[in-house]
């Protein structure tokens, strides 16, 4: 988890955000797949609790109990040593005690924090923080709501009630809840769901005891309760859902179905056994009337700062091919900022473990590690924008007893438009490696990709991605892809004709997209 305050453990995903390319955890995986460009997610908050930018007009400024007026349009401001900074229609505030008061258009800043309300008391010096008509609090990706609020910035914690909320995909209440330094715990009438329903009962709906959410990566529930439709379907003791953005994946207990050229029909059946907070074993059956099954078995241990994963059975890469892993072993260092004065991130990894395909066994070794620049934003209104990351790559396998390594290069240009429309294109560059399998190994060693999505509406979009390889001057394939959403359900139809090898593939997937 970053470390940083929490503004009550919260969060709103903000349009093109800056992190979200640098936050990306390398674990050896290929550079470039047929997958769409990351745009983000524009949210807006309530119209209630005006957003940053929003200026409030005849506001009065007090210090030391002397009033004065500020100039028209300008927010009244208030900066201790914290730094809170307090911004009101009308703002009272005693230097020498700290208290103040504040009513209106309020918004109370402290770092990456941010308190939406319109009645507020606290004292600048204690940190305390009550919101008097309730309220909401952001950081990073959560947002929650709630009344009868009481928060304190120096201690980075508080309590709340009547709670509303999202963190990541996860959509949550609570009748009541405390907030830590490094989580919030919701408590009495906890529930969670990733279902965006209004008006209907929550296509599935998790129903706890408890709920633990640590911002940025993973949500917990205790004693279990799974609903489908409103119908009790089964109990367990815990749950985590994935909220970090990489599989961000929830271990609900219902079956996945699809279809591909390769593989033929899929059945793919998820089971993950809670240990503690940080200590999972997850069982994931997949079976294919084309191959078989091929069930992968794991243990994950996840740190703040790192996560060791061992792995044993089969794996399969974007372009279908398949490996067999025993005892695979899997650190990784998550990615962390060099300083808080560059923006550049890291992350490391290593794995060793004995892999096998029809004509090969070996003891497979790699590590290396990524460097990502923030995200770079060329406009004003943030839709153009540039990602870049630069790496190295070591490869040792037994079979061969060789020892390889290669640098490798990726640049993203996008552009948001109006109507639904975004465009991307990308370049990549990596070296050889002395493979055994082809197994995650790049496609191209030098690629450009050139993409072009459509959203018609909130359920359905329309892609079609290109790849052209760059050392043989020729289209190594491309992709059309359409999603229709069914609430929480996915449909996905997809056609990718490989020019590079003359085949068609066809893939149909009807799956629960939220878990």
């Amino acid at each position: 988890m970053k470390n940083k305050a929490l503004a009550l453990a919260i969060t709103l995903s903000l349009a093109m955000s800056t992190t979200g390319f640098a936050s990306e955890d390398y674990a050896g995986q290929k550079l470039s797949s047929n997958k769409e460009a990351d745009f983000g997610t524009k949210t807006t908050n309530s119209e209630t609790y005006p957003t940053d930018t929003t200026t409030v007009t005849a506001t009065t400024q007090v210090n030391n109990g002397t009033a004065t007026k500020s100039k028209e349009g300008k927010p009244a401001v208030v900066k201790t040593a914290l730094p809170i900074t307090l911004y009101g229609d009308h703002v009272v505030y005693h230097q020498d005690t700290g208290d103040f008061t504040a009513n209106g258009n309020v918004r109370i800043y402290q770092g990456k924090q941010r308190i939406y309300t319109t009645l507020v008391a606290g004292n600048m010096k204690s940190g305390d923080v009550y919101l008097k008509n309730g309220g909401k609090l952001l950081e990073g990706d959560t947002s929650t709501t709630g009344e009868n609020v009481h928060y304190n910035f120096n201690t980075k914690s508080g309590t709340l009630e009547k709670i509303s909320g999202n963190s990541g995909p996860d959509f949550y209440r609570a009748e009541e809840g405390t907030i830590y330094p490094d989580r919030i715990e919701l408590g009495k009438g906890a529930t969670t769901t990733r279902c965006p329903a209004i008006e209907h009962t929550p296509c599935l709906e998790i129903r706890a005891s408890k709920v633990v959410i640590y911002p940025g990566e993973k949500l917990i529930a205790y004693d279990v309760k799974v609903y489908v439709k409103g119908k009790h379907i089964y109990t367990r003791d815990k749950l985590i859902s994935d909220i970090s953005g990489e599989e961000n994946k929830a271990a609900v207990v219902i079956p996945h179905i699809g279809y591909s050229s390769d593989n033929g029909m899929e059945f793919i059946y998820n089971y993950e056994h809670v240990l503690d907070a940080n200590n999972t074993l997850n069982a994931k059956m997949l079976y294919y009337t084309e191959v078989g099954w091929r069930p992968m078995y794991s243990y994950k241990h996840d740190a703040k700062d790192f996560y060791v994963k061992v792995e044993n059975g089969y794996a399969e890469d974007s372009d279908s091919n398949w490996i067999k892993k025993q005892s695979d072993v899997l650190v990784g260092y998550k990615s962390h900022k060099f300083t808080d004065k560059l923006p550049l991130s890291y992350s490391i990894y290593y794995e060793h473990g004995l892999w096998s395909n029809d004509s090969n066994k070996s003891w497979h070794t790699s590590y290396g590690m990524l460097i990502n620049h923030d995200r770079i934003h060329l406009s004003g209104d943030k839709t153009l924008f540039l990602d870049l990351g630069v790496g190295k790559k070591w490869l040792n396998e037994s079979l061969t007893d060789k020892t390889t390594n290669t640098m490798f290069y990726k640049a993203t240009l996008g552009k948001s438009f109006k109507y639904g429309w975004n465009t991307w294109t990308s370049y990549y560059r990596q070296g050889d490696l002395e493979d055994v399998f082809a197994y995650d190994t790049t496609d191209m060693n030098k690629e450009i990709q050139w993409g072009i999505t459509k959203k018609f509406d909130d359920n359905n979009e329309l892609a079609l991605i290109t790849r052209y390889d760059l050392e043989s001057n020729s289209l190594y394939n491309y992709t059309l892809r359409y999603k229709h959403n069914f609430c929480c359900w996915q449909l996905v139809l997809e056609y990718i004709d490989q020019k590079y090898s003359g085949d068609h593939e066809i893939n149909i997937k009807y799956d629960l997209m939220r878990w």
